[in-house]
This record gives C-alpha cells, sequence and structure tokens, in this order.
C-alpha cells in the first residue's frame, strides 16, 4: 500500500473534528450490489489495458472518474459501520466549532482530547482515512506513468477499476493496557463475485491485503495481513482466490508494516498456486555498507520493485509490476513466460542478511531475493517466444 508519513497525534484529533467526513475505508473490500461496473477513463493504448485490472478501495474522495454517486458517500459509510457510535456531520460541526472556539483558552486541545478517548472509532477511522483517502487514484496514476516509461510515446495505460466498498468482521478491542485496536478482514467471497464479471482482463492487481488488517490507539500503528501472526491465514484467503480463477495471473502486495511471511511460505509450500506473485518494495539506495535489502523489513516475497520517481510502498510495486505484465500480455506472452521474465530476465538476484529474527533459524541466514530493474526491460528488445 502506499505508504505515507506518520502523522502526529495531534494531527489525527484535529482531521478527526475539523467536521470533515471520516470512515474506515481502510477496511473496504467487496461491492455486491456494484458487480458489474467497470471503469476506464482513458482508452490509450488498449491492447494493453484490457488484459489489465485494478481492484482497489473506492471512498467518497476519490472522484468522479472512480466511482459512481450510487456508492456510498464517506459519511454513509461511516453511518453504516459506526451504528450506535456513529456522530453525525452536523454535531461534529458544532463539536468542531466549539473546540476551536475555546483554544485561546487552552481548553480546546483538553476537550478534544476527551472526545477521542470517549469515541476511539473516529480518530481510527480518520488515520484510515489519511492513508487511504486516494489509494486507488494513485495506483492507478502509477499505472499510466510505467506504460508511459516502456512505451516513450507519451502515452500511458488505465487499468479496468472495480471499486469496492463493503467491510467484515470489523472489531474494536482493548488490550491489557487500554490501548484499542480496530480490525477487520476482507470479504474474500465479494471479490471473488466481482472478478467473475472480468473475463478478458486476465492480469489482476491487488495492492491491498485480504486476510486481517488494523490499527491501533493512540500510536496510530497499522499493521497488515500478512504478519507472523496472521500471515498463513491471510495467504489461505488470497489462495482461495487465485485457484477460482486459474486463468488469471494476480499480482498482490506484500505490506509496509514488517509483514514477514517466510515461515508461512514453509507452511503453505504445497497450497501456493502458480498463478499468483506477491510482491515488495525494495530500498532505493544501498546502505552504508554498499547492501541492499527490502524496504520495511517486509521479507519472503516473491518479487521486489524499486519505486523510483513513485510514492512508497508495495502498492506502488505492485501497480508497476503489474503494468509491466499487461504490457508483456499485450505482445501475447504467456503467464509462464511473463513470470520467468519478471523474475529472471528483468531482474538481478541479490543476497542480504535480514535484520529480522524468525522462529526459524534457516530463514535467519543470509538469504537471496529477485529484484526487478527496469533499465533491463527498457534495454532489451521484447521478441514474444513462439508459441
Amino acid at each position: 500500500m502506499p505508504q505515507r508519513a506518520r502523522l502526529s497525534r495531534r494531527q489525527f484529533l484535529k482531521s478527526g473534528l475539523a467536521g470533515s467526513a471520516l470512515t474506515a475505508v481502510l477496511f473496504t473490500t467487496g461491492s455486491e450490489s456494484h458487480m458489474n461496473q467497470c471503469f476506464a477513463v482513458e482508452e490509450e493504448n488498449p491492447e494493453i489495458s484490457k488484459h489489465l485490472l485494478m481492484i482497489d478501495f473506492a471512498p467518497e474522495s476519490c472522484g468522479t472518474d472512480f466511482i459512481q454517486d450510487t456508492y456510498f458517500t464517506d459519511d454513509q459509510l461511516l453511518k453504516r459501520e459506526l451504528g450506535k457510535q456513529y456522530i453525525g456531520p452536523f454535531k461534529r460541526y458544532l463539536l468542531g466549532a466549539l473546540y476551536k472556539g475555546l483554544n485561546w483558552t487552552g481548553l480546546g486541545g483538553t476537550l478534544e482530547e476527551q472526545f477521542v478517548r470517549n469515541n476511539p472509532h473516529y480518530a481510527i477511522a480518520s488515520s484510515a482515512l489519511s492513508e487511504v483517502t486516494d489509494h486507488g487514484q494513485g495506483v492507478k496514476h502509477v499505472m499510466w506513468q510505467t506504460v508511459q516509461k516502456l512505451k516513450g510515446d507519451g502515452t500511458g495505460v488505465t487499468p479496468r477499476i472495480y471499486p469496492i466498498q463493503a467491510t467484515e468482521n470489523i472489531n474494536l478491542e482493548q488490550d491489557e493496557n487500554g490501548n484499542y485496536i480496530l480490525t477487520a478482514s476482507a470479504r474474500t467471497n465479494s471479490v471473488i463475485h466481482a472478478l467473475k464479471f472480468f473475463t478478458e482482463q486476465d492480469i489482476v492487481n491487488l495492492s491491498w491485503q485480504l486476510g486481517k488488517i488494523g490499527i491501533t490507539y493512540p500510536e496510530m500503528k497499522r499493521f497488515g495481513a500478512y504478519r507472523k501472526e496472521t500471515a498463513v491465514e491471510s495467504l489461505r484467503q488470497l489462495f482461495d482466490v487465485c485457484k477460482t480463477f486459474p486463468e488469471k495471473l494476480f499480482f498482490a502486495a506484500a505490506g509496509n508494516y514488517g509483514d514477514d511471511i517466510r515461515e508461512a511460505r514453509k507452511i503453505l509450500a504445497d497450497e501456493w498456486p502458480p498463478n499468483v506473485l506477491i510482491i515488495g518494495e525494495w530500498m532505493r539506495e544501498k546502505d552504508t555498507r554498499g547492501t541492499e535489502y527490502p524496504r520495511n523489513n517486509v521479507y519472503g516475497a516473491d518479487l521486489y520493485a524499486e519505486n523510483t520517481g513513485f510514492w512508497e510502498g508495495s502498492s506502488v510495486s505492485t501497480a508497476i509490476i503489474s503494468a509491466i505484465a499487461a504490457y508483456l500480455r499485450s505482445f501475447r506472452a504467456t503467464h509462464d513466460e511473463i513470470k520467468r521474465k519478471l523474475l529472471v530476465e528483468y531482474s538481478d538476484t541479490v543476497r542480504f542478511v535480514p535484520e529480522e529474527k524468525t522462529n526459524d533459524s534457516h530463514v535467519n541466514s543470509a538469504q537471496t531475493a529477485s529484484v526487478f530493474r527496469l533499465k533491463k526491460l527498457l534495454g532489451a528488445r521484447y521478441v514474444p517466444e513462439a508459441a
């Protein structure tokens, strides 16, 4: 997912109480009432775009070129998810005005913090919104720029887009220290149902994670679905989708928050489907020792990509690789050929020592990773293999 700088707690409080619409859109997956919606604003390079499907978040603020008016607004989503905890926009406006008016007395900040302690959902939702409000738009833009670099003629590509707005298993808990933890998981069946409507698109970009994801308060620390504790369960959900559509090639984001799937890979070795590649972000620059390594201690991905010139995060790396796969597919490359070119021909094998240790001493030793190098592809003249 595109990674942003962490906002301060004060910024979260301010953004959450200034009358702006908040929603837990970080946890949106699937919309069964709009299964036949597919948006492609631009028709540049249709021989590429016809292969590429992007499933991504669709909060209200994404813009009219990404969703339709029939989708839930931010406030409708907020009301649906929070239920009795919901506070309407008028009351939020009054509260925001009250806190602003009291700031000169020094009481505004105290009242804000009291409000957040009584309504932690809003603080968490504010953080979620700050992360994903333009997530889908950013992923789409990265794909366009990637194809523009490949073609060199000023044209890019806009994928077929399926926006998603539904949630499942949202749960707010408190740990032993009284801190709040909000978790949610993806609705796998809805994703499977949606994919049935896209028969032509066989390159699928998932710049988000199936499985349980969450955020803590007041730390505002996010955690991904592929962390050690939940990696096996979450990956099996991803595999269910991939196995349902063996004719499609999936590219899934590895995560940004220390997600580690090394042990899960060993456990799931016999279950791993051949039509999925998990993509992580690679550091743009070597460290002081001249060593390269995965960004944010995200280990165990199939392929890593540098995000030079783009946002940070595995969502961006996944978008880059998905766009390149669709580009290769336009030359009638097979899925096996695409995988081999991405993993071998256009990548370097880099050796590194993980900073994070696991319960398995075998995976704590020096490891290798496939790192995609765009310059290798740009320097090669692609020739499809004979049928």
